[in-house]
């Protein structure tokens, strides 16, 4: 396909989200980083009369393609993931597709990080949609996929972020933050090896909650997004994951499966699944073996997945 007849191109950055994961639903500060990978949305016009939509995965394997047919809905002719579809015609109907031309299209995304690691499949894919048809993707994820949003602050950031849910969650607090050294020099991302189903880990949060004290958690935020120091860092997260424990009434990640690890060992995200923050400093070797030794083999530094600031 020649690219003369590219409408639209755009690229969203994944996310890390290091403190605030469930509390920041309720409008507790959050720390979250954007990630180099991400996700490629590319739109091309074609002289068919349907939209092909084709999603690539970052081997660039085709994962998913759907023939969608547009009228005064969105339908789909024929795919090979029904519940994919359903959400992506969801997602179009949401956007409000009817501004875009008549013609048909053949549209293309691209991962560039594994789909199994949990970095933002789903709110790339938003904030890309909201950014090629003009529609605010805050209100677009709250109609979809539901959640806070500071994944789709991270799709647009250039650094690393504080993030907050406002009285208005179309317009929620992001500021900008420099990059953590902690995390840069003794911090490695752990894929646990099966995927976490946020919507779901939402929905057990909702039903197990307490009262929640933000301002403990918005000051661990700030504290974490601003330390330099190892030690600081380490217990500042510690406290983060008794905090949440308590809360969510169960063992963190750490006490349930890593208690002998010589540093801090935190879940990004929805607890018990996708991948760990590990933070040490015995070094990368050190803690590939550690990880390795027990099964898990991708561990990557930190320094590698963030964007460069």
């Amino acid at each position: 396909m020649s690219s003369d007849n590219l409408l639209f191109e755009g690229f969203a950055h994944g996310k890390l989200l290091i403190t605030g994961e469930y509390v920041v639903l309720d409008g507790a500060l959050a720390y979250a980083i954007p990630t180099q990978a991400g996700q490629w949305l590319r739109v091309y016009s074609t002289q068919q009369p349907h939209w092909l939509w084709q999603a690539f995965d970052h081997r660039g394997r085709c994962w998913f393609t759907a023939t969608l047919e547009m009228s005064t809905s969105v339908t789909v002719k024929q795919t090979n993931e029904p519940q994919a579809a359903a959400m992506l015609c969801r997602l179009l109907q949401a956007a409000g597709f009817a501004g875009i031309p008549a013609h048909g299209l053949h549209i293309k995304t691209q991962l560039t990080f594994d789909k199994f690691w949990g970095w933002g499949t789903s709110s790339t894919l938003v904030a890309l949609v909201g950014r090629w048809l003009g529609t605010n993707p805050y209100r677009l994820l709250a109609q979809t996929f539901g959640g806070s949003g500071y994944d789709i602050a991270c799709a647009d950031a250039d650094t690393p972020i504080l993030y907050q849910r406002k009285q208005d969650p179309y317009q929620p607090y992001i500021e900008r933050q420099t990059k953590q050294p902690v995390l840069d020099q003794c911090g490695y991302i752990v894929w646990l090896g099966h995927k976490q189903n946020s919507r779901s880990a939402i929905a057990q949060y909702n039903q197990k909650r307490n009262h929640i004290d933000g301002e403990v958690f918005d000051s661990i935020s700030k504290q974490v997004a601003a330390s330099k120091d190892y030690d600081h860092t380490v217990a500042l997260l510690q406290e983060h994951e008794t905090l949440m424990g308590q809360l969510l009434h169960r063992p963190s990640i750490q006490k349930a499966n890593f208690r002998d690890f010589a540093g801090v060992v935190k879940s990004l995200g929805a607890w018990g699944g996708d991948c760990v923050l590990a933070i040490s400093n015995i070094g990368e070797a050190g803690v590939r073996t550690y990880f390795q030794q027990r099964g898990f083999g991708t561990v990557l530094p930190v320094a590698h997945a963030l964007m460069p600031v």
